[in-house]
């Protein structure tokens, strides 16, 4: 069950804050058509029921939105520690330009609100998360196929959101200087595939993250989502790429690696899940993509050589794979940024979240003062 409270104002809709549990927030999102692409290999059950990532207590708020009969866009509020909400948004394809003013004023007028009052503990910052906003020339997309237009980022960096957290993708230039993105299929329509082979498996890879980085803040915004999806998808006796290092004694950090799915044919999409899987599991074993994804590196000030091993064992793979064509490895650091640069890969495009600082919101008893 669900409750939901919508205005009416002039004759339009207003936003309706939807207070569900994971499994009906699912469910709603299927029955709207707000699904994207690549969840058909990772479902909203896997990305947001997953409490060792985002960790509300017993309940969370999502938070539908709607102008008239279209449902245009959907996001969910989700807490990662105490002063950061995640917002993450959907939208139909077909929907009318004019959702960003409706989902704006909702932010201001009923999210922050809504987020705030199912949460414990103050509420100092909130992040918006915008995977699949085009921020280059207009016929650059995302990684994500899910079509968010730029002027959504706009809107927020009008009303004072600052860029607080970047993804770049990274890749080689083909032969002729043919940059990776120009190749046909290089935006992905499935987020993750499989993992590159090499090493252990992902039940070890999953062992060595939970008894080694549990405590770190990092650890649960990324090493847990990533394998929650890889628990899900992968053989557990097939071999995955860990590349870890360890500074006295201590594990220090990992560079992940796999395989992304550039174009799922919509008739997949029908097939049996069994068939389904075994078509998504060879055709990212054939990929050109590879992803590299960096969890829990240490600062380079701090372990230099630490850092730099890991980043040439990571290099040497991908310079040794066969016909890849683009990597993604997070920018938001230095020790990230220098992996690029030793692997020999360049910039092609970004995912950003934008972060805002908000008055703080104490809850007691409920209410929030």
């Amino acid at each position: 069950m669900f409750t939901s409270v919508k205005a009416v104002s002039g004759g339009n809709s207003l936003p309706a804050s939807i207070r569900v549990d994971a499994a009906v927030w699912c469910r709603r999102v299927r029955r709207a058509g707000l699904s994207r692409a690549w969840d058909v290999l990772f479902p909203p059950e896997q990305l947001y029921a997953d409490n060792s990532s985002f960790d509300v207590g017993q309940e969370r708020t999502f938070v539908l939105v709607s102008v008239g009969s279209l449902d245009v866009a959907a996001y969910v509020l989700a807490m990662r520690g105490s002063d950061c909400c995640l917002v993450d948004v959907r939208s139909r394809e077909d929907a009318d330009q004019a959702w960003c003013d409706v989902l704006f004023q909702h932010w201001h007028d009923h999210a922050v609100a809504a987020g705030a009052a199912s949460m414990t503990g103050p509420v100092g910052a909130f992040a918006f998360i915008t995977d699949g906003v085009p921020v280059g020339p207009p016929d650059v997309e995302s990684i994500h196929i899910a079509q968010y237009p730029r002027t959504l980022v706009d809107r927020f960096r009008q009303h004072g959101y600052v860029h607080a957290w970047s993804g770049t993708v990274w890749g080689r230039r083909g032969a002729g200087g043919t940059s990776a993105r120009s190749m046909k299929g290089a935006s992905p329509s499935v987020r993750r595939g499989t993992w590159m082979t090499i090493i252990p498996t992902v039940r070890t890879l999953e062992s060595v993250l939970s008894e080694s980085f549990a405590t770190l803040p990092w650890h649960r915004g990324s090493g847990a989502g990533l394998l929650s999806l890889a628990r899900r998808y992968m053989l557990v006796g097939h071999p995955s790429l860990m590349i870890t290092g360890s500074a006295e004694g201590q594990p220090a950090g990992a560079i992940l690696m796999y395989r992304d799915i550039p174009n799922v044919p919509e008739r997949i999409h029908q097939l049996p899940s069994a068939i389904r899987d075994l078509w998504l599991f060879f055709a990212a074993r054939r990929s050109r993509q590879v992803h590299v994804s960096v969890i829990g590196i240490v600062p380079v000030r701090r372990s230099s050589r630490l850092s730099a091993a890991l980043f040439d064992a990571a290099a040497d793979l991908l310079n040794q794979a066969q016909h890849v064509t683009t990597s993604w490895i997070r920018d938001d650091n230095r020790a990230s940024r220098m992996m690029s640069e030793r692997a020999g890969l360049e910039p092609l495009e970004q995912r950003f979240v934008f972060r805002k600082q908000l008055p703080t919101l104490s809850i007691n008893n409920g209410e929030r003062e």
